[in-house]
């Protein structure tokens, strides 16, 4: 069975959607049923073998390799990056705009054309794709990124989670726009529709009309580097970043509105003094969108020393950040599954999380689930997961437990599953 994968998403530094095609793609590769994956990302077509070789798809490897392959999809990354900063962020960080402020009247010019830019960026990407895409006959499309690309054959793609209907406050206008326009368009024209959560699953059903039979949940994983580790194993990794294990309390999120990262924020500053300094927060992930404030709230409580504000961290450090936690909290206001809580679990570090959405499927009977408006409850949480050693011991084998229950193997298998079955009702 030849697919065709989508791998934008692991061109720049991969958020949940990049590291969902990672796992896929390496599964992908490994599986006997699967014949041959054509790579498409950054205006290209990728063969999948040359794919691995230029970018680490098992280590996430960022280094500048010296060979034209790798310069290429450098130089792809760098403008993907400015276009979606720019529209999609707002942040002032970047080159561009640090560029256009030196220039008087041509940075509002040049920023009120970026969603122009934008949508002439977006239609001539999906022309390359469609332009080589329509010669291959037999293949199976896969989308992990939601909105499909122009496609003849059979399609798939994943629906993460539909947050931009429920809190599109949470989201730059422009993002808000683009997938209200050009979902329902794709839901109407896959071939078939993979969730993450039965609880996606079931707002599509319920909020975007799709038929039972055309959507499927399959469950995420997570990865065997996600597990308990002895203070000598963590010792080098987590002395790089300044940290002790066991003393410091762990929060993984991209920095955005929707991540509720200010109630965390206020509900550990809540805790008592001795507390703080026994367990600082670590806060681990990369820019999402409208979030100077929160950015504001980080950078003040550095500087006063009550938050450690680590930024996107590589795939190769984060299970031992996670190993060597006190505790884990992550408190958003919804979400589509929820990787993180999962990989906490993993590894042997119990958390603290919200009730919200598709948390409740993951988390199972283990952990700490609030309300994520309850300020109290949140503060409370943490000086449970903290503080309370019996608990503590409970859940973490709980948790050990719960976890293991969620692997990629599975991920994969069902996802071809899904394949063949679309497939054989195409021909």
């Amino acid at each position: 069975m030849h697919i065709i994968l989508n791998v934008e998403s692991l061109l720049k530094p991969s958020g949940g959607i990049g590291r969902y095609t990672q796992y896929l793609l390496e599964g992908l590769l490994k599986s006997d049923e699967i014949n041959k994956v054509s790579c498409f990302g950054g205006l290209r077509w990728i063969d999948s073998s040359e794919f691995v070789k230029t970018h680490s798809v098992v280590n996430d490897n960022n280094d500048n390799n010296d060979n034209n392959d790798n310069n290429e999809i450098n130089e792809i990354n760098e403008t993907n990056n400015v276009i979606e900063t720019e529209l999609l962020t707002q942040a002032p960080r970047s080159k561009l705009r640090q560029l256009l402020a030196a220039i008087p009247f041509l940075k509002i010019t040049v920023l009120r054309a970026l969603p122009f830019v934008y949508q002439l960026y977006a239609r001539y990407n999906a022309a390359m794709f469609h332009r080589k895409a329509k010669t291959i006959k037999n293949a199976v499309y896969h989308e992990p990124n939601y909105i499909l690309k122009p496609f003849d054959g059979a399609s798939v793609t994943t629906v993460h989670d539909l947050s931009f209907i429920h809190c599109p406050e949470y989201h730059p206008k422009e993002r808000v726009q683009y997938l209200k326009k050009h979902l329902k368009i794709t839901l109407a024209t896959a071939s078939h529709i993979i969730t993450d959560s039965e609880f996606v699953r079931k707002e599509l059903i319920a909020q975007m009309g799709v038929e039972p039979e055309n959507v499927s949940t399959v469950l995420l994983g997570v990865d065997d580097s996600y597990h308990p580790r002895s203070k000598t194993e963590l010792y080098t990794v987590l002395s790089r970043h300044k940290l002790i294990a066991g003393q410091y309390l762990l929060s993984v999120s991209t920095i955005e509105p929707r991540k509720n990262i200010l109630s965390m924020l206020d509900a550990y500053l809540q805790l008592d003094k001795k507390l703080r300094e026994n367990y600082p927060l670590v806060l681990v992930g990369g820019d999402g969108w409208r979030n100077q404030e929160i950015k504001n709230k980080i950078t003040e409580l550095v500087k006063q020393g009550e938050v450690i504000h680590l930024g996107y961290t590589s795939n190769e450090d984060l299970p031992y950040l996670f190993a060597g936690a006190r505790a884990f909290v992550f408190v958003p206001f919804y979400e589509g599954f929820g990787l993180p809580p999962l990989e906490a679990m993993a590894s042997g570090i119990p958390v603290l999380t919200t009730h919200v959405s598709s948390l409740p499927e993951v988390m199972g009977e283990t952990g700490i689930l609030v309300d994520p408006n309850d300020l109290e409850a949140i503060q409370q949480g943490m000086i449970k997961i903290l503080t309370n050693d019996e608990w503590r011991v409970a859940t973490i084998k709980q948790g050990l437990q719960r976890a293991k229950q969620f692997t990629w193997d599975k991920c994969v298998e069902q996802t071809i599953a899904i394949y063949k079955k679309i497939k054989n009702t195409n021909l």
